[in-house]
């Protein structure tokens, strides 16, 4: 059976039009729907960040978080190793050249090409290399063309914003 993981735009996507969103789930064979620790982090970052954890609709998203995905996934044992590799891929193909091939032995833990640099955030690629490891679909509203073009054959996305309108 199919699964998919829901970058944070698509647990947007989710949260506002929910009936919509499951029919659409069931429609496909109730494939396996799983959101992150990443993408709840980054829906917890944007209450605090606007001062609206606790208002009504902050209540109301945490506990759409808390009640639709009570166990979201974490990173695995062996996460690191795919995002490793996989941004590392993005970083040698899409780096300025004045940083390609020049890392001192001190830089190596240090990254010091921006995220919008290399065309993609980090928590996407963590979330990528969750959906990479687990065979499952990212469903995403971002384009994802650099990871695209060095992810090979094992990284899926899919768009579904077209699908909903808002209820």
């Amino acid at each position: 059976m199919k699964g998919y993981i829901l970058d944070t735009n698509h647990l947007d996507l989710y949260l506002k039009n929910r009936d919509a969103f499951k029919r659409h789930l069931n429609s496909l064979g109730s494939p396996f729907v799983w959101t992150t620790t990443i993408a709840c982090g980054e829906v917890l970052f944007g209450l605090h960040k606007n001062d609206k954890f606790a208002n009504e609709r902050g209540r109301a998203i945490i506990k759409f978080l808390s009640d639709e995905f009570n166990r979201p996934l974490n990173i695995q044992k062996g996460t690191h190793k795919v995002y490793g590799k996989l941004k590392g891929d993005v970083y040698k193909k899409y780096a300025p050249k004045d940083h390609r091939g020049k890392l001192r032995p001190e830089d190596i833990l240090v990254d010091k090409v921006p995220n919008k640099t290399l065309g993609v955030d980090d928590n996407d690629l963590w979330m990528i290399a969750m959906c990479i490891e687990r065979n499952a679909v990212f469903l995403t509203a971002d384009k994802m063309g650099h990871v695209k073009t060095v992810a090979g054959d094992g990284f899926h996305t899919e768009d579904w914003t077209g699908h909903f309108r808002p209820n």
